[in-house]
């Protein structure tokens, strides 16, 4: 789960939100079929000695997508999608290479609440177009609400807008 820091501990709202992240991207999946599906999954990096977790792990139809959940606290910002494109996607390629060696499609995804800066919407869009050995797809409030109404999820909906301020579908946020 997503490290909080001692100055949110205490914020029901926060702790709320970033539990209904996991439900919902957990529900979503098991809703439209998945195969396996795994909260806080920690990982060895093979040859590297490191320690990685992933938020959610999925497997459907023949590919394996790894989910990365953010808050609301703010929109993410270019800082982190540096580290995640640089170093996290690396690791996490390297150890779905050696871990499922017989499936060759890897999706990896970060939904947001909290939406993305311009700046880090920009780079992630252009490292979705760049990369061809795996997908890179990205989530921010509005596509999340989108989602869940288009899958007739309105449960998820009801329960972020009762316990958010302000509602998520008053937001403007990418």
């Amino acid at each position: 789960m997503e490290t909080i820091g001692i100055e949110q501990r205490n914020n029901r709202p926060l702790l709320f939100a970033v539990f209904i992240i996991y439900i919902y991207v957990g529900y979503y999946y098991q809703q439209i079929g998945c195969k396996y599906l795994t909260i806080g999954k920690k990982i060895q990096i093979p040859d590297m000695g490191a320690e990685n977790e992933l938020d959610i792990l999925i497997e459907r139809e023949g590919r394996v997508i790894v989910v990365e959940c953010k808050n609301i606290k703010r929109a993410i910002d270019d800082k982190f999608v540096t580290t995640w494109l640089n170093k996290n996607i690396p690791q996490i390629r390297r150890w779905l290479i050696v871990t499922y060696p017989q499936i060759k499609t890897f999706e990896i995804q970060l939904w947001s609440l909290g939406g993305f800066t311009g700046k880090a919407l920009e780079m992630l869009k252009n490292e979705a177009q760049k990369v061809r050995k795996y997908e890179i797809n990205f989530y921010g409030t509005k596509q999340i609400i989108e989602m869940a109404r288009k899958n007739n999820i309105q449960i998820i909906i009801e329960m972020l807008n009762q316990h958010l301020k302000p509602p998520l579908d008053s937001l403007e946020i990418n």
